[in-house]
């Protein structure tokens, strides 16, 4: 592993230590004895140091000579987003690394990126080139287009739920058509709701297009949310509780969805303006300064990630560990977002907003209450550098509620 860096000697030095350390590290947590098992402890602190210590000297020696893109292969990426490395640390037996590398999350709201991801993807926009798609999410396209799948699906269900409880019930609604101008008004009346650029800053024209189907939305809408209420009343066999709450729903999943949608869109614009102004920073520098601004950014990482983990008293390392198989990014990515249709709402507040990027570490994952139990290890990771490390997902919800409420 690492062959082609066997010369370096700044890089060879850090691994050794690695090794070192590691080996001290599992003869004395082995131990019995509450002195080794305190050492233990410091050495597995002094062990997330290297990690850092290997990752600098690694970038360094891929950007020798200073490539435009900066790219990490299989073995490289088993240390930077796994934090194992082969033939010296130990994994869980049932552990598969390239099935967890080579996972692929569903697109969504969030942007969803390994460490490496997020690496290679700065110093390609501070080199003035198009960042890479990432190895674990989508691109923004990518993520679009799902949401998009996501919300026809959510409303193929729900107009076929509509058509058929309006037909059981004979009630005096075209349900057809209802369906028909409840999907093809839906963006127009999230568009309103959530004053987005093409309303804010449209034409006259579009404004009062906008609005007049937002007010065909709602009024449908309405129209359909009383035909609910008058199946629940009808005669001896009413439509169930539980039937008419499942619709409802189903039709508030397409509003949330359509909000998703549009929060994913008005990230382009977001995106283009933040890449191009680390892009302008660095137009004037040296080569050198650039690498040193590659550093300082993982630096800050570094702080992001340590002091939300001190408060919490939580493990900073961002070491593998073979006690427990880590949580799966895909499960990981999908429990998130989840949590966030709980609040879409607090997506209106910008400063919330802006705080949208997600990357994934091994250890730094969502805690899944079923599949990881006694873990308690969060990390989201924003966009702007960011970070809130959280123990489960109920302290998750509480977080971002918390958060959206105060910046209110």
């Amino acid at each position: 592993m690492f062959r082609q860096f066997k010369d370096n000697t700044e890089f060879s030095q850090a691994i050794a230590t690695l090794a070192r350390l590691y080996k001290l590290y599992l003869n004395l947590s082995k131990s019995d004895k509450t002195e080794d098992n305190i050492e233990a402890h410091q050495i597995w602190r002094e062990l997330g140091d290297s990690y850092w210590d290997i990752l600098f000297a690694l970038i360094d020696a891929k950007l020798e000579n200073t490539p435009d893109q900066l790219q990490f292969d299989y073995d490289e990426r088993l240390f930077v987003d796994l934090g194992y490395m082969p033939g010296i640390m130990e994994i869980h037996s049932e552990f598969d690394p390239r099935a967890f590398l080579s996972a692929k999350c569903h697109g969504g709201i969030f942007p969803v990126m390994n460490f490496s991801d997020y690496i290679s993807s700065y110093w390609a926009i501070m080199n003035g080139k198009e960042a890479p798609d990432p190895n674990l999410g989508e691109n923004l396209e990518g993520r679009i287009n799902a949401v998009q799948e996501d919300l026809i699906k959510a409303q193929e269900v729900r107009d076929k739920y509509l058509i058929e409880i309006a037909d059981s019930f004979n009630v005096n609604l075209n349900s057809r058509q209802a369906a028909e101008d409840l999907d093809n008004n839906l963006l127009s009346a999230m568009k309103y709701s959530l004053r987005v650029p093409e309303y804010r800053e449209g034409s006259e024209d579009i404004r009062l297009q906008i609005s007049r189907e937002r007010k065909l939305f709602l009024d449908t809408e309405n129209a359909v949310m009383l035909m609910i209420s008058s199946a629940q009343q009808a005669g001896d066999n009413p439509l169930p509780v539980f039937e008419a709450e499942a619709f409802k729903n189903m039709h508030e999943t397409t509003k949330i969805l359509a909000k998703k949608l549009l929060y994913s869109q008005m990230d382009e614009r977001k995106i283009q303006r933040r890449n191009q102004k680390l892009t302008e920073s660095c137009t004037d520098m040296t080569d050198t300064m650039r690498k040193t601004a590659l550093k300082e950014m993982l630096e800050k990482k570094k702080e992001y990630m340590t002091v939300p983990a001190k408060n919490a008293r939580c493990d900073m390392s961002l070491l593998c560990q073979s006690a427990e198989l880590p949580a799966d990014y895909i499960e990981s990515a999908a429990e998130i977002e989840r949590l966030s249709s709980l609040d879409i709402e607090m997506f209106n507040v910008p400063r919330v907003r802006m705080y949208t990027g997600l990357i994934i570490h091994y250890y730094y994952l969502l805690s899944l209450p079923e599949a990881l139990k006694n873990q308690s290890v969060t990390l989201l990771a924003h966009s702007d550098g960011t970070a809130t490390r959280i123990k489960n997902c109920a302290l998750l919800t509480d977080k971002l509620k918390t958060t959206a409420k105060n910046l209110r």
